[in-house]
């Protein structure tokens, strides 16, 4: 009953953020259907925000996975909604290193003493998606698992759950977007109740992601552990 109970309160958080966050709302109930042809045009539009060719054909590939996965509260979201989502709110994407995001995918996030995060320094200019560099290099896959490692970070962007501190539930459904979108075939999601706090954190076990347990189990809840005060310590795991 404790589990259901945090879910309910999830989800109703999640309704409230929703009305303000019109991208998810409205591509979750109707998403958009783009072809092939106009993508390029669209994404290359903001020259100034992404400028490396194989993030620009990273978010075409994202773009192109227009199947609907649906979210916790019901609402559905696709690639193409969260590759534009990227565009129009002029994200910038870069390739990250050892020294930001310990090599892997990740943006960075701040948090103040009330409990509030952005993934804003207050500094003037939009802080950017920082991507796993090892993409670059891979021979087979390579595109999906660039899709599938955007699509993860434009869902933390999109701050579905609120401006409150990165949680494990929070990545479970990145993780999940993100594999779904692109039908990478790990992390596995059978058998798993996220609804569940000790099946939540089994998950993160079971997949070799530990370090993800450092994290609240859900937004707005708490850990006894020392906060995590910033996400670049916990990047996107690579999907291989």
């Amino acid at each position: 009953m404790k589990s259901k109970r945090i879910f309910q309160n999830v989800v109703l958080g999640a309704v409230l953020v929703g009305i303000a966050f019109w991208q998810l709302s409205s591509f979750g109930r109707q998403p958009v259907q783009a072809s092939a042809g106009t993508a390029s045009s669209t994404l290359e539009s903001q020259p100034a925000r992404i400028q490396d060719p194989l993030i620009l054909q990273g978010l075409d590939t994202l773009r192109s996975k227009t199947d609907a996965i649906q979210l916790p509260n019901g609402n559905k979201i696709n690639g193409e909604a969260l590759a534009q989502f990227i565009v129009d709110s002029q994200i910038p994407v870069v390739w990250g290193s050892d020294e930001i995001c310990g090599g892997s995918s990740c943006s960075r996030m701040y948090c103040t003493t009330d409990g509030k995060c952005s993934y804003e320094d207050g500094q003037p200019g939009i802080d950017p998606i920082y991507l796993n560099p090892a993409i670059q290099s891979q021979s087979v896959g390579k595109m999906d698992r660039l899709a599938n490692e955007l699509a993860h970070e434009a869902f933390h962007r999109i701050r579905y759950f609120g401006s409150v501190k990165i949680s494990q539930f929070e990545e479970y459904w990145a993780f999940y977007v993100g594999a779904q979108l692109v039908k990478a075939d790990r992390p596995k999601f059978n058998g798993i109740d996220p609804q569940d706090p000790q099946q939540l954190g089994k998950w993160f076990t079971l997949h070799g992601m530990r370090g993800y347990l450092r994290l609240p189990a859900y937004p707005g809840s708490t850990l006894q552990a020392s906060p995590v005060q910033v996400s670049q310590a916990l990047p996107a795991e690579p999907v291989e």
